[in-house]
């Protein structure tokens, strides 16, 4: 019988791992730290709704954690952690999906995800497994043995009125003022965590009113306003020219210059252009993953003269099919469009196209999260 309850085990986390490429994160080349330190009466409604038990208190901060690591560098957060302190000891997995939903709605999801996990912690997968699947670290009332990610959070109790909160995070990355910014603003959305639970989690606020002042009058102080000189496109194109070798996107270990991203563009542009006669007062719903190729789609729709309306591929595909017929898109260019273009992509020019739009024209078109009802646009 424990033979087959550890086979049942080990099956879970088989089938979670199954469509996902595991990297080498242990050679991060360069791992740096931000540290802040928090009063624990200054997040006196989280110590409220937890109660003081560490697992409530765990299933929290992995909420708020898992919806910022979304929020701040747009990935799906899959997060490597250990159990508790009184729990099992092994390395554990936390797939956290991202949903339209509010924050409370949030923290019920992760609570169930949380009571899944531990169900399955008597695991035997391979030492280093987990670790080279996870995007993201959480250590609560523990450090780090050792295991290093793009980004991680060590969340632990300094004093019995104290939290120190630290980010580690490899430079090529995030920069240490991100890092701290993002230690911050976890610390914000404990402290007002009791506001905060009944709003959508793509529209809590990622700045706190100190950040909107000095972005609003303190930084642009002096500065004259932006004088408007051409198109969207023009102001691109001027740019490329001004830095064609210079690094313009870096996605994972990939990079494209200024040169390379305009001239990927244009070859989609002109081919959407032949293929798909995209042009002024079209509506081209972009549907890809957040990496290069979104970009370089999102370029190229406004280079034909077309309007683009965002898509998020993590949606469900009941609202990714509102979206599209509610914006009347006549195109939608997703993954599989995308391939179709790869296969000719060098027989198309890759100069610029040429203005075809006026100033006037749509450029794109915005989705509320549709939390409420049915998204906006």
């Amino acid at each position: 019988m424990e033979t087959i309850k550890r086979k049942l085990i080990d099956n879970y986390w088989q089938e979670k791992l199954k469509n996902r490429t595991g990297s080498n994160r242990l050679q991060l080349a360069s791992v740096a730290s931000s540290r802040i330190t928090v009063s624990t009466s200054s997040i006196f409604y989280f110590r409220k709704l937890t109660s003081g038990k560490p697992l409530a208190e765990f299933t929290v901060l992995m909420t708020v954690y898992a919806v910022l690591l979304r929020r701040y560098f747009g990935e799906q957060p899959f997060i490597f952690s250990k159990g508790l302190p009184q729990h099992e000891q092994a390395p554990l997995l936390y797939d956290i999906a991202w949903k339209p939903q509010t924050l409370q709605q949030q923290l019920q999801t992760t609570k169930a995800l949380v009571q899944e996990v531990f169900r399955y912690a008597a695991h035997t997968i391979a030492p280093g497994t987990f670790e080279s699947h996870a995007n993201a670290g959480f250590f609560f009332c523990r450090e780090s043995e050792g295991e290093v990610f793009p980004f991680s959070l060590t969340v632990l109790q300094e004093t019995p009125e104290s939290w120190g909160l630290k980010a580690s995070f490899d430079e090529h990355f995030c920069t240490p003022a991100i890092a701290t910014h993002f230690l911050y603003c976890f610390h914000y959305w404990l402290q007002h965590l009791e506001s905060y639970l009944p709003l959508p989690v793509t529209e809590i606020p990622v700045i706190n009113e100190q950040d909107r002042e000095l972005l609003l009058h303190t930084y642009t102080a002096g500065h004259n306003a932006w004088q408007h000189n051409g198109l969207l496109m023009s102001q691109l194109e001027a740019a490329v020219l001004a830095h064609q070798d210079r690094v313009a996107v870096i996605c994972d270990s990939r990079q494209l210059t200024y040169a390379q991203l305009n001239e990927n563009a244009n070859r989609l542009a002109w081919w959407l252009m032949q293929q798909h006669h995209a042009g002024p007062g079209d509506i081209v719903a972009v549907k890809l993953p957040r990496n290069e190729n979104l970009l370089t789609a999102i370029m190229a729709v406004l280079k034909t003269g077309a309007a683009y309306v965002p898509v998020d591929v993590n949606y469900p595909e009941e609202r990714q099919a509102y979206i599209q017929q509610d914006s009347r898109a006549r195109l939608v260019l997703d993954t599989a469009v995308l391939q179709l273009f790869m296969q000719s992509q060098y027989e198309m020019p890759a100069d610029n196209p040429g203005t075809v739009s006026q100033p006037g024209d749509l450029a794109y078109i915005i989705y509320t999260s549709g939390s409420t009802g049915q998204p906006k646009g």
